[in-house]
């Protein structure tokens, strides 16, 4: 599980956690699973989150340079298909942000929307 915050590190000048960029990121936990003997066809890819919580005026005199919500989306989509891996279960894009928690043991994944007011209290 990861949580990026770009979809891709090509422009960053100093890389400090690869983590925070889709490519970086997908690479870096297939990486770990490869190591493991574990090969990227026999994951399970849980796809969650990518929600633009730019206010209503906001949104309309940014939404396409800044909506790096569905930028990550598409990034993800995008590293997880060019490595024959399907999505089995997601929750993407939206007004909303979300609050996800992987329970690893099963599998499970609970999802709570949050408001843009409330984002600060649970992050």
């Amino acid at each position: 599980m990861f949580h990026s915050m770009l979809p891709d590190s090509s422009l960053a000048k100093n890389i400090r956690q690869e983590c925070n960029y889709v490519n970086l990121a997908v690479t870096n936990i297939l990486e770990r699973f490869k190591r493991l003997g574990i090969p990227p066809t026999d994951l399970e890819v849980k796809l969650f989150g990518g929600g633009n919580t730019l206010q209503a005026k906001e949104k309309y005199a940014v939404q396409e340079d800044l909506d790096i919500g569905r930028k990550n989306v598409e990034a993800a989509r995008l590293a997880i298909a060019s490595r024959s891996m399907r999505i089995i279960n997601e929750d993407v894009q939206g007004g909303k942000g979300r609050k996800v928690v992987f329970y690893t043991r099963t599998g499970e994944v609970w999802v709570r929307y949050i408001s843009s007011a409330q984002s600060g209290e649970d992050a």
